[in-house]
């Protein structure tokens, strides 16, 4: 039988082949990617990931990057430069960063867009024209 993890064996202690998501370690073994590089799902070699779990970004040098650590405040983007969610109190901008509601809409907590405000803060409302208005 062949070691775990592996889909081919010159002997019964070394594999030559592993199964998708694993990499041929040096002792001939095979290991998770992720065991080598973090966050990696797919790798080529040990030092290079090609696929990157969920929420991770595959940077330049072949690791595996959060969207946050690329774009400031971002929770969920489509590449190192393109953020598709921003961190709570944040809107995408019109350059794919993530810009707080209330430097978009003055007083503004929450909003869904750059001019649509869902809440604001203490002692304001939302208008009618989705903007904060001082409490009367």
């Amino acid at each position: 039988s062949c070691l775990p993890n592996c889909m081919a064996c010159t002997t019964t202690t070394q594999c030559s082949l592993c199964q998708p998501n694993y990499i041929l370690s040096p002792t001939y073994t095979c290991a998770a990617c992720s065991s080598y590089i973090p966050n990696c799902f797919t790798c080529t070699t040990t030092t290079q990931c090609s696929q990157c779990q969920s929420n991770f970004l595959l940077s330049s040098n072949y690791s595996c990057v959060t969207c946050s650590s690329c774009i400031p405040n971002c929770l969920t983007c489509a590449t190192t430069t393109q953020c598709a969610q921003c961190q709570p109190n944040y809107v995408v901008s019109s350059n794919n960063s993530c810009i707080a509601c209330s430097s978009c809409i003055p007083n503004c907590l929450t909003c869904a867009t750059t001019t649509q405000c869902s809440q604001c803060q203490t002692n304001y409302i939302v208008s009618s024209a989705n903007a904060c208005v001082t409490c009367s």
